[in-house]
């Protein structure tokens, strides 16, 4: 992969986590403002929306292209695509509060938002960590640490159902 590929690539993922970082960010305020979750929802199905343009952006700009042969394009992709995963998800979490007209938060839900908006700047700084080619060691411990993130989410998802 050529090095101008590279930036324009890391530019779309940096855009991409910024998104995910905002709707993570509005979802939290969810926290003090359940009574405006409508609101809070839509901002973040806008939010969503953004995410989804630079997903065709990047999906345009890998078909067709050398890219699709390339180890580490393809591997940025598939971040990439994670990365979109989650804003569908935290989209998918402010719905789903207004759709059920949940109108007040258990504090176990509060702390799954509170830890969403965490593992959000924790994926940013992995983002920025893999564009500045930083070492590996430091990629991995936020690897660890989101990982960690999701581990915790699964167990309190499954206590609490």
């Amino acid at each position: 992969m050529d090095q101008d590929s590279r930036i324009e690539i890391f530019e779309r993922m940096t855009s991409l986590a910024e998104v995910l970082s905002n709707e993570a960010q509005t979802l939290c305020e969810l926290v003090d403002f359940i009574d405006d979750s409508e609101v809070i929802a839509k901002r973040v199905a806008s939010l969503e929306t953004e995410a989804d343009a630079i997903s065709h952006m990047m999906a345009n700009r890998y078909r067709g292209s050398s890219l699709v042969e390339d180890k580490e394009a393809m591997s940025l992709f598939k971040i990439f695509a994670k990365l979109e995963e989650c804003t569908d998800v935290i989209d998918d979490l402010a719905s789903s509060i207004v759709a059920y007209n949940v109108l007040e938060l258990r504090s176990e839900m509060i702390q799954d938002i509170v830890a969403i908006n965490s593992c959000a700047i924790r994926v940013a700084q992995l983002v920025a960590s893999l564009k500045e080619g930083k070492s590996f060691g430091e990629s991995q411990r936020l690897v660890i640490t989101i990982n960690h993130f999701r581990d915790n989410a699964k167990t309190n998802w499954a206590n609490n159902m």
